[in-house]
């Protein structure tokens, strides 16, 4: 019998996070992936699941996560020790994501998972379907304030949010922004001080 590995994964681990998340989604989205009827031979809860821990842990190659569903405890747990193939996990994703025009296997992701923290406890997830993160900061924001969370009076994040956008919203919600704008880690190379096509040079 395959071993019982929910004793082996932590409480407010992440893959727990991911698993919640799908089962509060609205079931039509899922059934929309079928819009020939019929039974699908994996669950798409199950499918989505797995997909999303896939992209929140930065893999992206349908091989390297149908290799995980066999090596890897969490993505076990996530899909009830089944194992598609990865044709199957391309199949699947192909209904909502971009078509993969290098014919590699790495799709664009079409959802993405946001989860806020403060001193190491979640205070919050959301589910987007974006492949960018900069695009899923204020509508996870607001999601807080829909369950009646109070926002957060600073917020650090990576420069893949840094948008003006964004900076204009916490702004106007008072919020104090830790967070670098797209290009400032190229701006301290030397190879950005050499462009001098740049607007910014033209002084």
């Amino acid at each position: 019998m395959p071993m019982d590995l929910e004793i082996l994964i932590p409480t407010h681990h992440l893959c727990r996070i991911v698993d919640l998340a799908v089962e509060k989604m609205d079931p039509a989205l899922l059934v929309s992936l079928y819009p020939g009827g019929g039974r699908p031979a994996y669950h798409p809860k199950m499918m989505l699941k797995v997909i999303l821990y896939a992209y929140a842990n930065r893999i992206y190659s349908s091989r390297q996560i149908a290799k995980q569903l066999k090596e890897n405890i969490y993505f076990m747990w996530l899909s009830g020790h089944q194992t598609p193939d990865f044709r199957t996990i391309n199949r699947f994703r192909s209904e909502r994501m971009k078509d993969d025009h290098m014919k590699n296997g790495q799709l664009k992701p079409g959802y993405n998972v946001q989860i806020g923290t403060e001193d190491q406890f979640i205070t919050g997830f959301s589910v987007h379907q974006r492949a960018g993160d900069t695009g899923c900061f204020i509508p996870h924001l607001e999601q807080l304030a829909a369950y009646g969370r109070p926002l957060p009076k600073r917020v650090i994040a990576d420069s893949a949010y840094g948008s003006e956008e964004n900076y204009a919203y916490c702004e106007k919600q008072k919020i104090t922004a830790l967070i670098k704008y797209n290009t400032w880690d190229r701006e301290q190379t030397k190879a950005w001080a050499k462009e001098i096509g740049r607007i910014e040079h033209m002084t």
